[in-house]
């Protein structure tokens, strides 16, 4: 967990929200990465993919997941497949996901959802396979957008963590 019962995540929530310069940094970053909404280089040579994608994430989901990046410096996106195709996207917020152990090779097989990880009794945690390039059957997937940071592995400490 990133932090006893994955309490460095309220503890940044609790940052954002008990400090308006703090919200109002966190919050701009949150906008400059939306922006004009979902942009690709490939939109053009792959409509059919950038359609499917667009339709389905929506615009509030895009802005979470940009919120979320901005706070954490990291989100998480649930993919959901009927059949093989992709018919939804969704924002799952960060501090309701953690990383399963990693197997020997350094691979992470899938993450553990919960709606509070304070009460895994009353809330439950539930394994959701990582999403990978492979044929997807029916099901929900969890991909995680993260940038490498020396000395941490499983979470990413947010940018301005130094500050």
């Amino acid at each position: 967990m990133n932090g006893d019962k994955n309490s460095f995540y309220t503890y940044i929530i609790d940052r954002y929200n008990g400090s308006p310069t703090n919200r109002t940094v966190v919050d701009s970053y949150s906008k400059f990465i939306y922006g004009k909404g979902l942009m690709s280089k490939q939109q053009t040579n792959k409509p059919l993919q950038f359609a499917l994608v667009n339709q389905a994430l929506s615009k509030k989901d895009l802005r979470n997941i940009c919120q979320d990046y901005s706070l954490f410096s990291e989100a998480s996106i649930e993919l959901i497949y009927d059949k093989g195709t992709l018919k939804k996207i969704k924002h799952v917020p960060k501090n309701q996901i953690l990383p399963n152990k990693m197997k020997a090779d350094g691979e992470i097989e899938g993450y553990w959802f919960s709606l509070d990880f304070n009460q895994p009794r009353k809330y439950e945690p539930i394994f959701i396979p990582k999403w990978t390039n492979e044929e997807k059957k029916s099901g929900s997937y969890i991909y995680i957008i993260s940038t490498y940071q020396v000395g941490r592995t499983y979470f990413t400490d947010p940018v301005y963590m130094a500050g």
